[in-house]
């Protein structure tokens, strides 16, 4: 409507004057100001202005105000011929307002884009139907070198990497968005998107990926090296098979600390104190070696995990890091396959060299706890518990080629062990047991091999 500035400085009150331009009417004329209530403005008086013909300026569905035609001396109406003529005039101003208006109002938006445009770091290109650029940002200037003033208006080909004119044929062909990841000549990475817009052509938004594929390869570098280092640290303890399957599922293995069903296995040379105070020390450490080189190869066929090799003693875990279903049974296999390589090896000893050392095994199956265990500057992974206890008691009541084993081993057997006898022994007193423990002497049949 129109505002009351308006209609008091042309002394025409609003509430009069917008009835006059009710419905679809786009003139009104008034035949005599003199005998208006609101009458003349003393600038219409002095003019001797008497009759005016109102005309409303609207366009595109916005009113921009009044265009007045006056008469002068004395007063008349005013025909339909100069009605027409000036209707049409009106519409022909309003238009124009609306296109200024336009215009104004695209220029302003024309700067924000330019601004956001100049501002973002991703290159921006719009190329026309023909192929020919017509818009590149700095950044695409930059990150792709071109000159926006030697380029524009001319073909993209010979501009851009063969890659990139690629991405525009097949949006061009399939008219469908299309995102590629491209390399330069300069060995840069680019993101690069294509998507086609009507009436216009194509849009590319190009991003600079190569700093975050330098990221992503220094992060790649260095997950390889910890995997190598946590590879490096399982192989400290268990075989490469089983270290490959706890690298693939458990990983973060070394942070747990949780129990396990396990069945522990410990072995310990017999005469070793006499040995290796009547032997030079060359020669206990390539007995100690050619040793554990058999025993940590049958334990690793076995599937066992050694926590802990000192001195002459080992320290073996079934069924851990990793759950078991037949631990039991692993560890019993694993003890014969020792005995029977150690009886290879002792006479070789013998034979040779003088040597007359025995081992001893001890087994128990019950619950651990596991987990990294030590200080900050020295950890290990290792397993402690009741188990733990009661094997070691074991070995240590085995004699040279003797298997010493719980009554928990024996019941944790998925079945009767093909080949093996347990024959019991009288129950053993241990110092963190209340009562004495049911132990049995096991015993592969001559012959058997696992």
């Amino acid at each position: 409507g129109l505002s009351e500035e308006y209609a008091r400085r042309e002394q025409i009150p609003g509430h009069q004057v917008l009835p006059m331009l009710a419905g679809a009417r786009r003139s009104f004329q008034i035949a005599d100001l003199n005998r208006q209530p609101f009458g003349r403005s003393d600038l219409l008086a002095q003019e001797a202005v008497v009759s005016q013909l109102s005309l409303s300026l609207v366009a595109s569905g916005q009113f921009f105000g009044l265009l007045n035609i006056y008469s002068q001396h004395q007063a008349r109406n005013f025909g339909p011929d100069e009605v027409a003529l000036a209707e049409t005039f009106a519409q022909q101003v309003a238009i124009a307002l609306a296109n200024t208006r336009l215009l104004e109002h695209t220029r302003e938006e024309g700067e924000k884009l330019s601004a956001v445009l100049a501002s973002t770091t991703d290159a921006v290109l719009v190329i026309d139907d023909t192929g020919n650029l017509i818009l590149a940002n700095p950044a695409a200037e930059q990150t792709l070198g071109l000159s926006a003033t030697r380029s524009l208006g001319k073909p993209l080909a010979g501009s851009v990497p063969d890659q990139f004119l690629k991405i525009f044929g097949r949006v061009a062909s399939d008219g469908q968005p299309v995102s590629a990841e491209i390399s330069t000549d300069q060995g840069r990475a680019l993101y690069v998107s294509v998507s086609p817009v009507s009436g216009v052509g194509q849009v590319a938004v190009v991003q600079d990926i190569t700093p975050l594929k330098e990221l992503e390869e220094i992060r790649l570098r260095t997950e390889q090296e910890q995997r190598r280092l946590i590879r490096q640290m399982f192989e400290r303890y268990v075989g490469p098979g089983l270290a490959d399957r706890i690298l693939a599922q458990e990983a973060g293995l070394l942070e747990r600390r949780e129990r396990r069903h396990v069945a522990v296995l410990f072995s310990d040379l017999r005469g070793f104190s006499r040995f290796t105070a009547a032997f030079p020390a060359h020669a206990v450490i390539e007995v100690l070696n050619e040793f554990f080189t058999a025993m940590v190869d049958i334990i690793y066929r076995h599937q066992g995990t050694i926590f802990d090799l000192a001195g002459d003693e080992l320290m073996v875990g079934f069924g851990a890091p990793l759950a078991q279903g037949n631990a039991a049974e692993q560890a019993l296999l694993a003890a014969g396959d020792m005995q029977r390589t150690f009886a290879e090896l002792r006479c070789r000893w013998k034979e040779q060299q003088g040597i007359e050392i025995g081992l001893g095994i001890g087994l128990d199956r019950g619950i651990v706890v596991m987990g990294s265990i030590g200080a900050p500057s020295h950890m290990n992974f290792g397993m402690v518990g009741d188990a733990v206890n009661t094997a070691h008691r074991l070995v240590e009541l085995a004699q040279h080629a003797q298997i010493i084993v719980s009554k928990a081993v024996i019941e944790s057997l998925s079945g009767e062990l093909e080949g093996w006898t347990f024959e019991p022994l009288p129950p053993a007193e241990l110092r963190h047991k209340p009562t004495p423990l049911e132990v049995y002497l096991a015993r592969p049949c001559p012959g058997n091999a696992s």
